[in-house]
């Protein structure tokens, strides 16, 4: 995760405007801050004002970078004229902003937002014009964090089409459910053992569901029966796949080591839903019945 945008990057960009006569010329766009008494007019200064940060959690990692393009243009006391010129240029410096490719192609956030203000001559320095346009990208990629829930498919206890011959472990799950136990069977009575009008309840059948939503990476998909796109894949006699999973649940809070709980169980997969929510990576979500009881051990 490597920052791509430097100023001399963008000065380069900038150098191949178009701009109007007597406004701006290359040799006036500069990646660097002029001290005051030095500033040219009209010029462009180019600086980082915020530089590569990240925000992470175990779900994915925030990458923020800003900077600022800095316009000057000497008030020759032309009225509006110099405002419509100041606006031509401003609005070239926004289109070559807005045709670049900062950062990842894939950016989720991308803010340009110009401010205008007039500054008086003191004495030292003559009237002008500033615009300033803050630049803001953001864009977001899987966390490389330990995450709090491993889910493994379990070749052993597994029937697919195609069996990969191997355990395989979808790197990213999170917000799972496993629910699992047995109905029951209540036979009215006059009076029971317990009391007049309670019913004695007898043991039914076992039940169970299973929902995990994981995010996607290239070696989620493939050809074999592990594989997120091939969860529906039918047997050959056209009957549905079991599949064998083993959930390794984390305590968040605990110390090193991690305190865990693993379940060991099958399903057969009801449905397999995409989830691609605005500004954020694409989910699977697997829905299955848990086919018998799981084997539940901490470590």
């Amino acid at each position: 995760m490597v920052t791509t945008v430097t100023p001399a990057t963008l000065q380069t960009i900038l150098q191949g405007g178009i701009y109007p006569v007597n406004s701006l010329a290359t040799d006036q766009i500069f990646d660097y801050e002029h001290p005051i008494l030095r500033r040219r007019y009209p010029s462009v200064e180019i600086i980082i004002d915020s530089p590569e940060s990240t925000e992470s959690t175990q779900k994915a990692t925030n990458k923020t970078l800003g900077f600022k393009i800095f316009y000057y243009s000497k008030i020759l006391a032309v009225g509006s004229d110099e405002v419509a010129n100041q606006k031509l240029v401003e609005d070239q410096i926004l289109s070559l902003m807005e045709s670049a490719t900062l950062e990842d192609p894939n950016i989720i956030l991308e803010v340009k937002r110009w401010t205008r203000e007039n500054v008086q001559p003191d004495g030292k320095i003559p009237g002008h014009i500033k615009s300033t346009l803050q630049v803001t990208v953001r864009n977001i990629i899987l966390s490389n964090r330990p995450s709090n829930a491993l889910l493994t498919f379990d070749n052993a206890n597994s029937t697919t089409f195609s069996n990969p011959g191997s355990n395989y472990q979808y790197t990213e799950v999170y917000d799972a459910s496993i629910i699992y136990g047995y109905n029951s069977i209540e036979e009215s009575v006059t009076r029971g053992p317990v009391g007049v009008g309670i019913p004695v309840r007898f043991r039914g059948k076992f039940h169970g569901k299973a929902i995990f939503n994981i995010y996607v990476k290239p070696n989620d998909f493939g050809s074999t029966g592990d594989k997120l796109n091939q969860l529906n894949t039918l047997l050959t006699g056209e009957e549905k796949p079991e599949i064998g999973l083993i959930f390794q649940a984390y305590d968040a809070s605990s110390p090193t080591p991690r305190h865990s709980v693993n379940t060991i169980f099958r399903i057969d997969v009801d449905e397999v839903q995409q989830i691609a929510n605005f500004n954020d990576n694409q989910v699977f979500r697997v829905i299955g019945t848990i086919t018998r009881p799981p084997t539940v051990t901490d470590n």
